[in-house]
């Protein structure tokens, strides 16, 4: 019980909470952050190559392609196409010549630094092989930007009334094109596997519900 003791107070806590000045809780904040970095790479396994690069990793092996940017109030979100090149030597052999699509959703704080950073994919796409960067296939390179425009106030409410609308299996078809397209991010939708935008689903009494 002694050398129970002993032991425990020679360990330096990697938070204290009653450190609640400026410089001595950043102090302890990058301790924590620290330590969690070093637990999470022993505990994660790994079968990447042992000389593979560490994080960051300058161009690669991720490539971003076909990338699009929506930008609102205090955040962005981007789609794109996460891609695993044929030719990059640095890729696990298992992942050379895969891709799947991604979305991803920041929050901004006033000075346009991300707050809250959110990925959404399917995974199942990497288990189905090798397959072609969709089309357009734009390199990383370029990015197609869209910022809002018009009566926010009035976006805000259709946006809203959408998906209110959605789960209420109401009719909707007063919020869309008549030519718009539907597009889902998942390996067993129709047209994904391809990158392909579908018709939105219009019914024969011109609904959408």
């Amino acid at each position: 019980m002694a050398d129970e003791t002993k032991a425990g107070s020679e360990i330096t806590p990697h938070y204290d909470a009653t450190k609640r000045t400026g410089v001595e809780k950043w102090d302890q904040k990058r301790r924590l952050a620290s330590a969690m970095r070093e637990v999470i790479e022993r505990l994660v396994p790994s079968d990447a190559p042992a000389d593979a690069e560490r994080f960051p990793r300058k161009g690669g092996p991720v490539k971003y392609y076909n990338r699009v940017q929506y930008f609102g109030d205090h955040c962005f979100l981007e789609t794109h196409t996460i891609v695993y090149e044929e030719g990059d030597d640095r890729v696990h052999p298992k992942l050379k010549g895969t891709c799947l699509e991604a979305i991803v959703v920041c929050t901004l704080d006033k000075e346009g630094l991300i707050t809250r950073f959110e990925e959404f994919l399917d995974l199942q796409f990497f288990r189905m092989g090798k397959r072609p960067i969709p089309a357009p296939a734009s390199p990383p390179s370029e990015v197609r930007i869209f910022t809002g425009y018009g009566d926010t106030g009035r976006m805000k409410r259709m946006a809203k009334e959408v998906f209110d609308k959605i789960m209420d299996r109401e009719e909707i078809s007063h919020l869309f094109t008549r030519d718009a397209q539907m597009q889902r991010f998942f390996s067993t939708e129709p047209g994904c596997w391809e990158g392909k935008c579908l018709p939105i689903g219009w019914n024969k009494q011109g609904e959408l519900r």
